[in-house]
């Protein structure tokens, strides 16, 4: 499962997506969210948060969350707190998180091109999908990624 986050601006509207994968490396579902106005590590927390209950429901017991924020690993050990208006969600997902085998890592942006075009669709569509198909937005990156070839991202100064 990989996750990420995405905000307009410090505090704004903000939005997620989200990728399930098979070990062969094939997608399960993919689905983008909107959260509303909050900042980006609200988004950030929110996406592993579903990411974790939409695979419990689905009966998906063992779970791989990579995510390029290491924020959120340090909030789902305890490190960091969480964010107030998170703190029931995160209650009721540690509940669920203890029934799976979870496994939580970093992934570098460059190995996270799916998610991070379906966090901009949740944040622009402002609204929940999900896609048993691989969306046509972000088809060519996920063939990349599952070739293992990075998408460089590259800034114009």
């Amino acid at each position: 499962m990989n996750t990420d986050g995405a905000a307009k601006g410090a505090l704004g509207l903000v939005g997620g997506g989200g990728i399930f994968r098979h070990r062969s490396a094939a997608m399960l579902g993919c689905f983008p969210d909107y959260y509303g106005i909050e900042s980006s590590f609200h988004a950030e927390v929110c996406m592993t948060l579903s990411a974790t209950e939409i695979a419990h429901n689905r009966g998906w017991r063992t779970l791989w969350l990579e995510y390029d924020f290491a924020l959120v690993m340090q909030a789902m050990s305890g490190k960091v707190r969480m964010p107030w208006k998170l703190t029931n969600k995160w209650r009721n997902c540690s509940l669920l998180i203890r029934d799976m085998n979870l496994k939580v890592t970093h992934i570098f942006r460059e190995w996270n091109s799916c998610v991070d075009s379906l966090a901009a669709f949740g944040v622009s569509s402002k609204s929940f999908t999900w896609w048993d198909l691989i969306p046509a937005s972000i088809r060519q990156d996920f063939f990349r990624d599952r070739l293992g070839l990075p998408n460089y991202r590259f800034n114009q100064w």
